[in-house]
């Protein structure tokens, strides 16, 4: 072989391995803009959903005073009347400017005492560590998991039985006012307890 040959193989592999060096390293740099673009977006949608969801708490929140006071609801909810409590809950909705999608009073067991879902599905929504949480006299407000395909902005407090009440049990609301769409721009799904 020629020199002249040699000489231009050993400058045409130089010239591929600089080229292929070029290229991965802009590869690299995009992924990283990429990334960091990816970011930006995500930190955005939590700070838009963070928002969202506490403003709509926030909303929900202002119901916990008239719901806790109103002696005809507690004392259908002792006498466990769903028409009653149906009424007084609507009635009570009715008198402010929301409109939740889901209303519901459970005792501390868990036993759904009234909902105002229809039809088969008519479980409770909170788990019963949250229940446990809001049986003792916490007040929740998050976004909760409410089926595979939606979430609900949650507001739950506790909802006692008037002193004197012969069940002794200690009875909570929960109500959510906005569906959530199930896209989330992070690969990982929300968890069942409230992120903020």
């Amino acid at each position: 072989m020629l020199l002249r040959t040699r000489i231009s193989l050993i400058f045409l592999l130089g010239l591929v391995i600089l080229a292929l060096g070029l290229l991965l390293a802009s590869d690299l740099r995009e992924r990283e803009t990429e990334e960091r673009f990816t970011e930006v977006a995500v930190t955005g949608q939590k700070a838009l959903w963070q928002q969202l969801v506490t403003g709509e708490s926030t909303a929900l929140a202002t119901l916990e005073t008239p719901i806790r006071s109103d002696r005809g609801l507690a004392r259908a909810v002792e006498e466990r009347a769903r028409a009653a409590i149906g009424s007084a809950m609507r009635r009570l909705v009715s008198d402010s400017e929301l409109a939740p999608d889901v209303l519901e009073i459970t005792n501390a067991d868990g036993e759904l005492v009234y909902s105002s879902r229809t039809g088969i599905d008519t479980a409770r929504t909170l788990d019963l560590t949250s229940l446990a949480e809001v049986a003792d006299g916490t007040s929740l407000s998050g976004l909760w998991q409410d089926r595979g395909d939606r979430f609900l902005v949650v507001h739950a407090f506790p909802l006692r039985a008037p002193a004197g009440g012969a069940s002794g049990d200690s009875w909570w609301s929960r109500w959510a006012a906005m569906p959530a769409p199930c896209s989330s721009p992070s690969p990982r799904p929300w968890k069942r307890r409230p992120t903020w």
